[in-house]
Formats: structure tokens, sequence, C-alpha cells
């Protein structure tokens, strides 16, 4: 991330200033990605792989273009910032040679500031991001931004005390070495180094149960699709009737309830 950020910053510096008059459609061949930056979600591949083709199939359907897509200009061109499924959908509706709405970042919206925007509203979207996705996305920002503790808070959904733990943790191994590149250091192997523990030589836990979790949540998409919001109360007495326990687990895990995704506690 620091080394593609670091390129970014130069490309910035070096190349063309961004156009005076921010564009509200571009052709989809000009839309280019950096997902080192700005792609934070890692679904699991068929999710992703469904929900563009159902993106699709709205475009093909109606022959109408989707929302804006968020862009940011690099000194050669833009790239996306968030909308990726939606690029995904264009391609595979044969959208090629069309403009497509987009929404462009001014001069004034800095790359920390692009990378926390892609962050929010990733974290605010239909498909949204993992508590292992959030937590990775907070750290990123902790490493590789200037974003103040509150920024990160509000754009991930990691409690406040998370962030601090991460920046006192970044601070100290900073300290210790100070050219180092953290942007490779996953936060559980941070927190045991800054802790002085061995690395684990055993596969790292957190990673193995996010890629069970995933598994798992495939399998749902497979056997549910996406629900409506409706049908979130049948599913919630169908997990019930499977095992009474889920929902005093689920409550306790989660924290409670909350309207705002933003507002959990992880």
């Amino acid at each position: 991330m620091l080394e593609a950020k670091r390129e970014l910053e130069q490309s910035r510096e070096t190349g063309l200033p961004i156009p005076a008059e921010l564009p509200q459609q571009l052709l989809l061949e000009d839309i280019g990605t950096a997902p080192e930056l700005f792609h934070c979600r890692k679904p699991p591949q068929y999710v992703s792989k469904m929900h563009s083709a159902e993106l699709a199939k709205v475009i093909t359907a109606t022959g109408a273009a989707l929302d804006p897509v968020l862009i940011f200009w690099t000194g050669q061109g833009w790239v996306c910032v968030d909308g990726h499924h939606r690029l995904d959908a264009y391609r595979a509706a044969k959208w090629g040679g069309r403009e497509v709405p987009v929404e462009a970042l001014g001069a004034e919206v800095s790359i920390d500031e692009a990378i926390t925007e892609a962050v929010r509203r990733n974290s605010k979207a239909s498909l949204v991001l993992s508590k292992g996705e959030r937590m990775a996305a907070a750290w990123r920002l902790v490493i590789g931004t200037g974003v103040s503790k509150q920024g990160i808070v509000r754009a991930t959904g990691v409690a406040d005390g998370t962030v601090a733990n991460m920046r006192r943790v970044s601070k100290q191994l900073l300290t210790q070495h100070p050219a180092r590149d953290l942007s490779g250091t996953r936060w559980e192997a941070a927190q045991r180094e800054a802790k002085g523990l061995a690395p684990l030589e055993r596969p790292d836990i957190d990673a193995a149960k996010e890629a069970r979790a995933k598994a798992m949540a495939n399998k749902l998409v497979r056997a549910l699709g996406k629900l409506p919001y409706q049908a979130m109360e049948t599913l919630a007495d169908a997990l019930e009737m499977y095992n009474a326990q889920i929902p005093a687990v689920l409550t306790e895990y989660w924290g409670g309830v909350t309207e705002n995704l933003g507002e959990l506690d992880f």
C-alpha cells in the first residue's frame, strides 16, 4: 500500500494538473483502478461475482447506467475510488465504447482523504465490509495516512480504543525501525510483535477463522441469495430454530443491535 501511495504522490506531483472542469461522464475504458489503495473489500468470490452479475442484469434490462462511480485524479488519468463492482458490471454488460456517470473528487481532496472515502463508502454499502476487513482497513489508514483517530473511527466503524491501540503499536514499531514499511504486516502480527511475542508458527488463527466465515457466507448466498430486508426476520427465526442459543451469542458478539453499522464496536 505505501509503495502504491508513494507512486501516486509522485504521479500527481509530476503529472498533468487535474482538469479545471471535473467530468460527470467518462468512457469505461478511461477509468483505471488502484486496488492497493482503494479496493478494501474482499467478499467471497461467489458473492462478488453474483453482485456484479446482478448489476449487469439491471444494465442490460434497462439500458441505463448505474449510480456514478467515484473517481480520483492521478496526474495521468482517473482511477476508481468506489464502484469496482459497477465497473465489472459494465464490462459484463458489454458497455465498452460508451460513457458512464462518474463523481470526481476535486483538487482539494488529498490522497489520504480519497483512501478514507473509499473505506467509508464501502462500510456503508449494501455489500458491507466484514469484521476482519474493517479491522484491516483501519490498520491501513493508521499506517498509511495521516487521517485523525476519529476520522478512522467514522470511516471504518472500528472502536475508538482499538484505533488508539493501532496508533500506539504503529508508533512503537516505527520507533524501533524508522524506515520500516508496515503495510506488509497484518494487524494481528503487529500486536504480537509490539508485545514481544514470537510470530505464530501455526497458521494465523484469525485469518483461518475469517476464511471459514467467508466459506460459510458463500454457502448462505448460494442457498438464500440476497434477502430483502423484510426477510431478515424469517432468517432470524430460522437461526433460532436451528439453535436457540444463536440470538444470545450473536448479540454478545456484535455488542448489541444498532441501526448505524459505523457505530459497531469491534
